[in-house]
């Protein structure tokens, strides 16, 4: 089951990878994006809950929806992603189904697979912490991909599902605001 975990997170990074701006890596670009105001992007928030999602966020936009479905060793697993990208970066939500629950294995090893999932493709952990949502225990992540760019991400784990949510974007409040919207329903 880590291995599938792993697989899963992996599954996810080449989405942030691909809707994620160059980071300027220029020292002088890190002092002033710390000193400088960080405001909120123009784009107009969207609330997103899907039908059969369990959860309910908000999204700077429309996002785009994406289906895969994985069937090996008997098992099926289907994820979910639903990407929107704005000019400042991206947001991205995505979630795994498991034929069982995979809450009752050792959900911290799971979320230790899904974090080394994240930097398998040359990227760099930065910095973790635990975290829960509704008693589901989860993982905040901060993450460096192989072209500079950095990310947060927060991971839970809820019964039959991996929820990862992740913002690639210099815009700190938004990222906050993403991250606090993020309910389970």
């Amino acid at each position: 089951m880590r291995l599938r975990i792993f697989t899963v997170a992996a599954l996810f990074a080449p989405f942030c990878l691909a809707a994620s701006p160059k980071a300027d890596a220029s020292p002088s670009s890190q002092v002033l994006a710390v000193q400088q105001p960080i405001l909120l992007a123009k784009e107009s928030w969207t609330q997103l809950s899907p039908k059969q999602g369990g959860f309910t966020v908000l999204m700077p936009g429309k996002p785009i929806e994406e289906k895969e479905t994985d069937k090996s060793d008997d098992t099926t697993t289907e994820s979910y992603t639903y990407t929107v990208e704005t000019k400042e970066g991206a947001f991205l939500l995505g979630y795994t189904e498991f034929p069982s629950d995979i809450s009752a294995d050792d959900p911290q090893g799971l979320l230790d697979a899904a974090t080394e999932g994240l930097t398998q493709d040359g990227g760099k952990l930065l910095r973790q912490r635990k975290i829960s949502l509704s008693n589901n225990p989860g993982r905040e992540v901060q993450y460096k991909n192989a072209d500079g760019t950095t990310g947060t991400a927060r991971i839970f784990v809820v019964k039959r599902r991996l929820y990862q949510l992740h913002a690639i974007t210099p815009q700190t409040q938004d990222i906050k605001k993403f991250f606090d919207s993020f309910k389970f329903i």
